[in-house]
Order: structure tokens, then sequence, then C-alpha cells
């Protein structure tokens, strides 16, 4: 776990989010993470399923924050924006792919 909270800082660090929320729970066996945000608590909350290996977390990480990231725009494609945000995460934690 202290790996992955290294990871959300470094993302926190260039891609600031408030309130952010890390669990490794168990979420389901088909599900390796997912983004909510509580609207009571304002917090965004990043879910990784405690199913998958460790060495897998820090990618899954990577794919929720980018979900957080792009949580409030509302524009034309959404899934583009997540591409390049998701993109850009990745390419911070492990490097050019």
């Amino acid at each position: 776990m202290n790996e992955l909270m290294a990871t959300l800082a470094v993302l926190r660090h260039h891609f600031p989010l408030d309130n952010v929320a890390l669990q490794v729970t168990d979420i389901g066996e088909s599900v390796q993470g997912e983004y909510d945000y509580e609207e009571n608590s304002e917090q965004h909350v990043i879910r990784i399923s405690n199913r998958i290996p460790p060495a897998a977390r820090d990618e899954v990480l990577c794919h929720e924050y980018a979900h957080a990231l792009c949580s409030n725009y509302n524009g034309p494609n959404p899934d583009a924006v997540w591409g390049i945000a998701y993109s850009g995460l990745f390419t911070l934690i492990f490097g050019d792919h």
C-alpha cells in the first residue's frame, strides 16, 4: 500500500485534486477499479480491487485518477479527454510507452 500511496502523491503533485480517498478493497471479481465522487463529503473516492496483484495497482490508480480529473468536464468527446488525461498520468508514472 505504501507504493500505491507514493504513486498517488506524485499524481496529486503534478495533477492536483483536493480530497482524494484511496481504498484497496473487495469490489467484485471482474472489477479492477472504480471512481466515485461523493457529494456529501466532496471527496473523490478511488477504489482498487484487492484481488489484483500489487504490481498492477499503479496502472489502475492512473486509470481511475484520470476519471477523477475529468469528472467536471462537460464538453464534447469526453472519452478523448479522458484518454489524454490517462496518457499523461501513465507517462508520468511509467515513462513513454
